[in-house]
């Protein structure tokens, strides 16, 4: 069944559809440093926006420059020529409306869902920017943990739908989440993959927050519960607590494993044999740890340290 298309869906009339710019070349809006040339009053126009949304946020992660700017306006204008509102009457009309939606993002991390094609212009450290190079170095997992699944479960998807959902219906002064809860919720109600670390801030997110189940606002969907669900709720915490589970099972067969290579026994220096243990086969030690037995997995002599070596 197809999707039913909404008004900003509705395909742009042929007098619209133009290609290419003479003055902006194709990439120049990729990054927040291209040369974009704009007209004078729709750079005066960005100035205007900058400044007013830059004396009200000072942190660094919400600030904005001319160039973030002149990029989300490009790029609004290149999407007019695909699709926009019918009552939308200009070019310039919809692209402002476009700079208008990333400032709100920058400041208060609020967006619709299917805006999400200037993350990657966000300001440097801004909980919901995207950077296709940073996230697929994030989500390539370490050979260990190839057989860890780390795409979130059926529930935890719904459980955040449900919190951006229900955020939504509140007024202002009884939403919860952090910005980092509101980027965390979109992803996961997206269901996209998450990345080891992430998995271990949600763990330890619930483990400090189990407590807020017993609130006085938990059954009305106080900001408590908004969070909790966020996270991806009840099944999210389940997610976890496996995942963590399974990686620290990897790490601990990866690190607590003693190499050896054999040697020749000219090559072996003198020395004394510590207590504890006996002299086999030599061996040269490539990690230190408690060496276990592969037959029975019990402890043989002592841990493996520098003094030893």
């Amino acid at each position: 069944m197809n999707k039913k298309r909404t008004q900003a869906q509705t395909p742009a009339p042929p007098k619209d559809r133009i290609k290419g710019s003479k003055k902006n070349p194709q990439g120049s809006a990729s990054g927040s440093r291209g040369k974009i040339e704009v007209s004078q009053a729709t750079e005066k126009a960005l100035v205007n926006l900058r400044n007013k949304h830059n004396d009200k946020y000072k942190a660094p992660s919400k600030r904005v420059d001319l160039g973030m700017l002149k990029a989300v306006y490009r790029r609004g204008s290149g999407a007019y020529s695909v699709s926009h509102r019918p009552n939308v009457k200009s070019r310039e009309q919809w692209a402002l409306a476009r700079v208008k939606a990333f400032l709100k993002l920058v400041g208060t991390g609020e967006r619709k869902k299917a805006y999400n094609t200037d993350l990657d212009l966000l300001p440097k450290g801004h909980p919901q920017k995207t950077d296709l190079k940073t996230e697929a170095t994030a989500l390539s997992l370490p050979q260990k943990y190839s057989h860890i699944s780390f795409k979130p479960p059926e529930g935890a998807k719904t459980a955040a739908a449900r919190a951006l959902k229900k955020r939504a219906e509140k007024p202002p002064s009884q939403r919860g989440m952090t910005p980092v809860g509101l980027a965390r919720a979109r992803d996961l109600a997206n269901g996209r993959e998450l990345s080891p670390e992430t998995v271990r801030r949600m763990l330890a997110y619930f483990t400090r927050h189990e407590v807020d189940k017993k609130g006085s606002t938990w059954d009305e969907y106080g900001k408590g519960r908004q969070a909790w669900d966020g996270w991806g709720g009840d099944a999210g915490f389940a997610f976890a607590r496996k995942v963590v589970k399974q990686m620290n099972a990897a790490d601990n067969k990866t690190t607590l494993r003693a190499y050896g290579e054999a040697i020749q026994l000219s090559e072996s220096n003198s020395y004394e044999v510590p207590d504890g243990l006996t002299v086999g086969k030599p061996f040269k030690t490539l990690s230190l740890g408690q060496v276990s037995s592969r037959m029975s997995g019990d402890a043989i002599g002592k841990e493996i340290n520098q003094d030893l070596l």
